[in-house]
């Protein structure tokens, strides 16, 4: 039974024909997708992922038959007859903004028992990582969208980013409607650009996504830029945009997540951005990271380092994460709670016998994986011992998104601190990366939060500034669209907790809150903010359970903000003095 406007598409061929080339045929006519993904490398294997567009299928039978030439000139042929039926009622969705014009977005599907799946749930052997298995949203690209339903009572759920309101509508489906849903920006960024730093398409081995939907998804996302990282390879994605919106969309940057590799395993996983990717250095075979960092640093655009999870991955909700998987911290055992010069964490600032590179000499640390709290406290454990000792490596955090539903792009993001593109210019993809080297980065799934720092004489400072006095007062300012729970402000100095208050409950309103604390300090500090779930809670293992829409769209993410550290220099000698190890 097909529901949405596409099917995903997955052909699997022996390892023999990775390299080689094949030809795909629907009812033996040439294979209508121009997205179509031939993903013949010996790394990924032999595969074709592509998006079967339903809207031009008629109801019946319908073959597919897919040639494959080895480099050896081996010929292999797969065909497969499937048939199209399709709900007796349809809904068009129409999604548009607070000024009435269209716009892209996810509209989640339920009814009375939970979330409705599109597609049912497909076999493991086309998708070993069941990443696609099943998914319960459709999206609205440029404010057009369609659904075939059986009839019934379903609730549609249309949201964008974590800037804008959520529509929420019970509609009863008994023969073709049309539903107009809006989605408004309701928490205003002037002066920041939302980005998703780690975003795989189906060129990662383990991501089995078309282009077609992981566009549709980006866009859907309300984010302005996507750094696109798939494994060991760089991948231009941008002028593929142009089959799927008809202008704007998020600025598209090319980068990479390469692996750190000793006797074969992958040892961890760092991102470069931006990258030429006709220059992308091949993985090197060596456990030794200065070496790996040089191989990058040299490259034109001096790309950004980012260290990817550096505690492991938490491949699925429920799952333990999985701390042998690509967790450099990990493997080589950094304690936090030691110093630098222990020799357990000697590795990270040894320098290197030819470059003098240091083991910790990257730009970024990933604090924030996907939904994964257990990664970020561990994660945020290590950056705060680092910055205590005087390395202030810019924390962010990403979707690590390689499906549609499991890791949802631009969930969390980070608002770098930089002037937006005027409406037609591109992004200036020079000052976006020096303000993520800059530390000009504030990390959220939901609350936006704002940090400054002001001198008794008046001068402020942000996330990623030096300010200097010793009178000073910490301004925080915590926003959140009405869908997105906050119930909690936090200030830390240097790693420890000093002030935690939990905000006013509200119903269906807008947060937007000012805390003002005077800061007392005995020494050179730096102060962070964090927002969302309440610091006891995220440290325990009680889990709450959010109102919907928030449980909704995001189940298995808690809210959380936190922003870069300000540096404060109370002695005045116009440098920062790190505290050390509490």
């Amino acid at each position: 039974m097909v529901r949405v406007p596409w099917v995903p598409l997955v052909v699997h061929a022996p390892a023999r024909f990775a390299g080689g080339t094949a030809t795909v045929l629907l009812d033996g006519e040439s294979f209508p997708d121009p997205l179509l993904l031939m993903r013949l490398g010996k790394e990924t294997g032999a595969h074709i992922l592509a998006e079967l567009d339903a809207t031009v299928l008629t109801e019946g039978e319908h073959e597919i038959e897919v040639t494959w030439t080895a480099p050896d000139g081996e010929r292999g042929t797969v065909d497969t007859s499937f048939t199209v039926e399709r709900p007796p009622a349809r809904v068009e969705f129409s999604v548009v903004d607070e000024l009435g014009r269209p716009a892209s977005a996810r509209v989640l599907v339920r009814d009375a028992w939970g979330p409705v799946s599109l597609v049912g749930p497909l076999p493991t052997v086309a998708e070993p990582h069941d990443r696609l298995a099943t998914w319960s949203s459709v999206f609205v690209t440029e404010g057009i969208g369609r659904l075939d339903l059986e009839p019934g009572t379903y609730t549609f759920v249309a949201v964008r980013g974590l800037r804008d309101s959520v529509d929420v509508q019970t509609v009863e489906v008994s023969r073709d409607i049309a539903v107009t849903m809006v989605v408004s920006r309701v928490i205003a960024t002037p002066g920041d650009v939302l980005a998703d730093l780690h975003v795989h398409t189906g060129r990662s081995g383990d991501s089995f996504l078309p282009d077609g939907p992981r566009l549709r998804s980006l866009l859907a996302a309300g984010i302005d830029v996507a750094v696109v990282t798939d494994h060991n390879e760089a991948t231009e994605l941008l002028p593929r945009l142009t089959h799927v919106v008809s202008s704007g969309g998020p600025a598209l940057i090319t980068g990479s997540e390469v692996s750190i590799k000793s006797d074969g395993e992958s040892l961890g996983h760092f991102n470069s951005f931006p990258l030429d990717p006709a220059l992308i250095p091949a993985p090197i075979d060596s456990d030794d990271v200065p070496t790996h960092l040089d191989a990058f640093a040299g490259l034109p655009g001096a790309p950004i380092s980012q260290l990817n999870h550096p505690r492991g991955i938490q491949f699925a909700v429920g799952e333990e994460i999985n701390v042998d998987a690509h967790a450099l911290f990990s493997h080589f055992e950094f304690d936090p709670a030691v110093p630098l010069t222990d020799p357990n964490n000697a590795w990270l600032v040894t320098p290197g016998a030819e470059s003098g590179t240091r083991g910790l000499d990257f730009d970024a640390l990933e604090i924030a994986n996907r939904f994964s709290r257990t990664g970020y406290l561990a994660v945020r454990a290590d950056w705060f011992a680092l910055m205590n000792q005087g390395f202030f490596l810019t924390g962010t955090g990403n979707s690590d998104s390689h499906a549609l539903e499991v890791e949802r792009a631009g969930f969390p993001d980070n608002l770098v601190r930089m002037p937006p593109p005027a409406p037609g210019e591109s992004l200036d993809a020079d000052a976006f990366v020096a303000a993520i080297r800059a530390g000009h980065v504030t990390v959220s799934t939901g609350p936006v939060l704002d940090l400054e720092v002001v001198a008794a004489d008046g001068r402020a400072g942000g996330p990623g500034d030096l300010v200097g006095g010793d009178r000073l007062i910490a301004r925080i300012h915590v926003r959140a669209a009405a869908w997105v729970p906050c119930p909690a402000v936090r200030l830390v100095v240097n790693g420890e907790l000093l002030f935690e208050t939990l905000l006013p409950r509200r119903d269906d309103v807008i947060l937007d809150h000012i805390v003002e604390l005077p800061l007392s300090l005995k020494g050179d500090a730096w102060v962070l903010a964090e927002a969302g779930t309440p610091i006891g809670v995220m440290q325990s293992d009680v889990q709450v359970d959010w109102p919907a829409p928030w449980a909704w769209i995001l189940p298995e993410y808690e809210p959380l903000a936190f922003t870069n550290p300000v540096r404060v220099d109370v002695d005045g000698d116009g440098a920062f003095s790190a505290p050390g190890l509490p």
